[in-house]
């Protein structure tokens, strides 16, 4: 049997069978639970937002067949989210978390682009499946591991097999009818909301929007818990020139191990009580920033405004002794304890997007957005990836 969704209103979708809530595994946030008894063969299509091919595998991410032919989809709870479900209330099938301890076994499956359950599911009982051993360097990354024996995931399998052959699985044809819905609903929505023109750089992709509508209040996601870095005006300023993409740390860590890869925000301070050490070493590493990349500037260019986010990017590992030796004076920061690499850089359009800080510190260094910031940055996010892919 196909779940189908239903619209609540533009752009808000729900499913009658399942809700988010709190996860039952450990390295879970949100996870997805049934409403009520589910029966084996329930299927919810994979779908979210389209994403380039290199995210395959990543979390929350996962390659679907269209008609069209195979895409990378991003299902992530932070794009486009409704009810807690990213891609408008669509990408439910994303929302499942895997089970990793042995006392709780599988009761889905992910099979041919859909979601399926093979394991009766009790009322209030969270759907939890098994991503495969492809998935083991994603886990790396979130910091989790699957604790069970090979012997277990080996019987959850045959199970999965053998209640498969049994189930009554609609016709093919039925099954990329409402996939291929799903996904045009999602693109189509996506363009939308993205009323913007855009325009790329031959030096460098960036986009460059004529139009911006800020999103409804009542559109507006919760605060999640993506960090909010503040530096030094001219520090961002290097970075969204490509020029300076390694950031340094000293004594206390702001990006622990067990917390990498992870996005971040970059925002330029508007009051020295933001800046990322504002004291001496700083202030040399600016120095040293503008006497390797001089500028006719005394002030930041004009459509350089503090106080706003300019852009994203994924703080990816801590750099290895070998690569810490090779970086450039010009990039290091004196004295520092640790070095982190920054890569998928996303420059949000023209001067940045205007931002508020909702709670004040979260965690060393960081701050988190007001609701209406943060959707505004994951919208912009969504229609670069989909247009250009990530910067570098």
């Amino acid at each position: 049997m196909l779940a189908m969704p239903t619209q609540q209103g533009p752009g808000k979708f729900v499913w009658d069978d399942v809700y988010i809530g709190k996860s039952t595994q450990m390295h879970g946030g949100q996870g997805l639970f049934a409403k009520w008894d589910l029966e084996p063969g329930l299927m919810f299509p994979i779908a979210g937002c389209r994403a380039p091919s290199n995210l395959e595998n990543k979390s929350h991410a996962y390659a679907i067949t269209t008609s069209e032919g195979k895409v990378v989809i991003n299902g992530s709870p932070d794009l486009y989210p409704h009810g807690g479900i990213g891609s408008f209330g669509l990408a439910v099938a994303m929302m499942a978390n895997e089970t990793v301890t042995a006392d709780r076994a599988p009761n889905c499956q992910l099979y041919n682009d859909y979601l399926v359950v093979f394991r009766r599911t009790h009322q209030d009982e969270e759907l939890l499946t098994y991503y495969g051993p492809q998935y083991e360097e994603t886990r790396r990354e979130a910091g989790y591991r699957d604790r069970r024996p090979a012997e277990a995931r080996d019987l959850d399998l045959d199970a999965w097999r053998t209640v498969r052959s049994r189930l009554n699985i609609p016709p093919r044809e039925q099954r990329q009818t409402l996939l291929d819905g799903v996904d045009e609903q999602i693109r189509m929505l996506v363009r939308e909301r993205s009323d913007v023109v855009v325009a790329v750089s031959p030096s460098r992709r960036r986009i460059e929007p004529r139009r911006l509508h800020p999103p409804a209040a009542d559109q507006a996601p919760p605060v999640r818990g993506r960090p909010t870095l503040v530096l030094h005006p001219w520090i961002v300023y290097y970075m969204c020139q490509g020029l300076y993409v390694l950031d340094q740390r000293k004594t206390r860590r702001a990006f622990a191990p067990s917390r990498l890869p992870l996005r971040v925000n970059i925002m330029s301070a508007s009051s020295p009580r933001f800046f990322w050490n504002g004291r001496t070493p700083l202030s040399e590493l600016v120095r040293q920033l503008r006497d390797n990349f001089p500028t006719p500037l005394d002030e930041l260019p004009s459509d350089f405004v503090t106080g706003r986010v300019h852009c994203t990017c994924t703080v990816d590992r801590e750099l290895t002794p070998t690569e810490k030796e090779q970086m450039p004076n010009h990039m290091r920061l004196a004295g520092a304890d640790f070095a982190v690499r920054m890569k998928n850089f996303i420059v949000l359009p023209g001067n940045g997007i205007k931002a508020a800080i909702a709670t004040g510190g979260k965690g060393v260094r960081f701050h988190t957005l007001t609701p209406d910031t943060h959707k505004q940055i994951t919208e912009m996010e969504s229609l670069a990836l989909e247009t250009f892919g990530y910067d570098h």
